[in-house]
């Protein structure tokens, strides 16, 4: 995936692009930086929505709240989808991670995959297109609303940034139904960000080291 980047110059990317569901395109950005930092912002017509991971516990701040009055820390079935993103991504920037388990797949039509066990106990399998080796299909398992969702991404439209290929198109089913539709439409690596976006809003902001 990583092509003949060195992955220990990564320290972070921004992501822009839209999301579409219901009928209505939302535009987002998220920024992802190590270790396990994770912010999403999605704007709507009645205001921005934003997930925050800080490296232990994920918050959210609802569409039009105020930051510093109406944020909130994500209820536990919440946190743990944030923590697999967050995992995840930090996963991708570090190839590696002693607290990620990995195991091969092969489905009956020989499609070759990977299993991803997280540190929370949570499974995402990756589905591998047998001539490229890219992601072309993600599957979850979430519980939301008292019963399992399967959650599964389409992955498509790779393009080369810095010598990384990059998915720019994910639709997304739930139980085998369309939910959405993600478009990138720029991706950057960068330097970092001030670690005080990935806090919880009112929290002290962090040391520098």
């Amino acid at each position: 995936m990583f092509g003949q980047r060195d992955s220990d110059a990564i320290v972070a990317f921004r992501m822009d692009g839209i999301y579409e569901f219901g009928g209505e395109r939302y535009p987002f950005v998220v920024r992802k930086m190590r270790p396990q930092l994770f912010r999403l912002e999605l704007t709507t017509p009645n205001g921005i929505m934003i997930q925050g991971y800080d490296g232990s516990r994920g918050w959210l701040t609802p569409i039009g709240a105020d930051p510093l009055k109406g944020s909130q820390w994500m209820d536990r079935h919440g946190d743990s989808s944030m923590q697999r993103d967050a995992v995840l991504f930090n996963y991708l920037i570090e190839q590696g991670s002693d607290s990620i388990k990995m195991d091969p797949l092969t489905n009956d039509a020989g499609v070759p995959g990977v299993k991803v066990t997280l540190p929370n106990g949570g499974l995402v399998n990756y589905w591998l297109n047998p001539e490229t080796m890219l992601v072309q299909r993600e599957m979850k398992t979430d519980f939301e609303d008292g019963a399992v969702k399967f959650r599964t991404i389409e992955l498509s439209d790779y393009r080369e940034i810095d010598g990384v290929q990059i998915a720019h198109r994910a639709v997304g089913y739930v139980s085998g139904e369309l939910e959405s539709v993600m478009n990138l439409e720029q991706f950057e690596f960068v330097d970092g960000f001030d670690e005080a976006i990935f806090q919880f809003p009112g929290a002290p902001k962090l040391e520098a080291d």
